[in-house]
């Protein structure tokens, strides 16, 4: 491979790679109550986005063909529509040269506005009728070419259109059959469109034509060739020309609300009445995103602008949003105050001293109470042997006459000498290892002590506890 055509493959991967990483930014207006951004705004957010910015032109083609033609709200040929029904009074009353004028400039303007003539089913079925007019006129002046022409871009313009005999005189009727015999044959061949609506209860209909159930899904079949599509539920879609090859079937997703929302006059916009249903913007200029492959889209409002992420419709703080709020003359947000830092200050050392121990204190305590009570039962076999030697005498020989009667004292002089004794030498114990231990306990800190602290910007002090 000789060295251009290796730069030639290099230049082409490259071009490859630049493009297959492009991220499009669609940038839309925000309205609310038809109070939306300044063209002067939109073109600074446009420039803040820079060479990333999605066109005004190719993004509206591109929605165009993802959401249909024409805002269900537009209504740009009502006059040529009054028009029409007032040249078909005109001529009912024998005024032929004002209804032949007056067809003959609503006609051609209806022409010139292909899309809202082929997406209103009010303007289609007014410019029909106005072709029909204009053909009974025509017969009635004895102009056969003139009726063959009308007929004609009737039949161009829908190739199954049939009048009703009220409207078609019998003449008429049969020259329409002989154009529609020399006419191409319209495909044939069972097709189906499958129409997705957000909720239950809306009206699909297909070609003007409404489906009989309001399900959330509603399947319509059709012949093969292209098909109006259009959804209502509390308020119109915009009408999308769906192709169906004969025995396929197409699936079409339609949300009225946001059909009537996005508007496509002018910049691309969302556009809402109030401000409640503005709440769903973030959301609806997500799904478009998503919708023209774009990972971020720009929502300018009349006072501001955010960048929203398409993939969660929330609202990002990078550093397109920084350049935009740079663009609009908006400071940065503050950063967040910075925490309270605690300066670690050692406590001073304090000095040992003397401080009296909790243990043998209770060691003593329970000492002493242990004396207490052996003195108690002491005292106790004091009486009881005082009582023996009343009955026995000093030498304790007891008569058999009182025998019985001195042995309760005696045991209870027993007892109770039992007990005063032990107690005594418990409390003892007791008494003397506190004392010791009392004795030896070396220095400890104090239980509580005022430390000094440091704080930014605030000293201060703390209490220390020590256990």
């Amino acid at each position: 491979m000789s060295p251009a055509s290796r730069r030639a493959g290099a230049c082409s991967l490259a071009l490859l790679v630049s493009a297959a990483h492009a991220d499009p930014v669609p940038v839309l207006a925000l309205s609310v109550r038809d109070h939306g951004p300044s063209a002067e705004r939109l073109a600074a957010v446009t420039a803040a986005v820079g060479a990333d910015a999605l066109g005004p032109d190719a993004m509206r083609a591109m929605l165009r063909e993802r959401f249909g033609r024409h805002a269900p709200i537009d209504d740009v040929l009502r006059p040529q529509r009054d028009a029409i029904a007032a040249a078909e009074n005109a001529y009912f009353a024998q005024h032929a040269r004002s209804a032949r004028r007056r067809l003959d400039e609503a006609l051609a303007a209806m022409e010139a506005a292909p899309d809202a003539l082929d997406l209103r089913e009010a303007d289609r079925t007014a410019y029909l009728r106005g072709l029909l007019v204009r053909a009974r006129l025509a017969w009635d002046a004895r102009r056969s070419d003139d009726v063959d022409a009308a007929l004609r871009r009737a039949l161009a313009f829908e190739p199954s259109w049939a009048p009703s005999d009220y409207d078609c005189p019998a003449p008429l009727r049969r020259v329409l059959a002989a154009l529609r015999a020399s006419s191409p044959p319209v495909p044939t061949g069972a097709g189906r469109i499958v129409v997705h609506a957000p909720r239950d209860g809306c009206t699909a209909f297909v070609d003007g034509t409404a489906s009989a159930s309001t399900a959330r899904t509603v399947t319509v079949p059709v012949a093969g060739g292209t098909h109006r599509v259009a959804l209502r539920c509390a308020e119109p879609s915009r009408v999308r020309s769906v192709a169906v090859s004969p025995g396929a079937e197409v699936s079409v997703s339609i949300d009225p609300r946001l059909d009537a929302a996005l508007g496509l006059e002018g910049p691309p916009s969302l556009g809402y009445s109030a401000t409640s249903e503005a709440s769903v913007a973030d959301a609806d200029a997500a799904f478009v995103g998503t919708i023209l492959g774009a990972s971020r889209v720009v929502l300018v409002a009349a006072d501001g602008a955010h960048v929203v992420e398409a993939r969660t419709g929330t609202v990002l703080r990078d550093a397109l949003a920084a350049r935009i709020d740079a663009a609009l003359g908006v400071a940065p947000p503050a950063p967040p105050p910075a925490p309270l830092v605690v300066a670690a200050v050692a406590p001073p050392r304090p000095a040992p001293h003397r401080s009296t121990a909790v243990g043998p204190w209770v060691l003593l305590g329970t000492g002493g109470a242990l004396l207490v009570g052996g003195a108690v039962f002491l005292g106790l076999r004091g009486s009881a042997l005082a009582q023996f030697h009343t009955l026995c005498g000093d030498d304790g020989a007891c008569p058999a006459a009182v025998a019985d009667a001195a042995r309760s004292p005696h045991d209870e002089a027993v007892t109770d000498g039992t007990a005063a004794l032990a107690l005594g030498i418990a409390g003892t114990l007791a008494a003397a290892a506190g004392a010791a231990w009392n004795a030896v306990a070396g220095p400890r800190p104090p239980a509580v002590a005022w430390v000094p602290t440091g704080i930014a910007g605030a000293p201060g002090v703390a209490v220390v506890a020590a256990f």
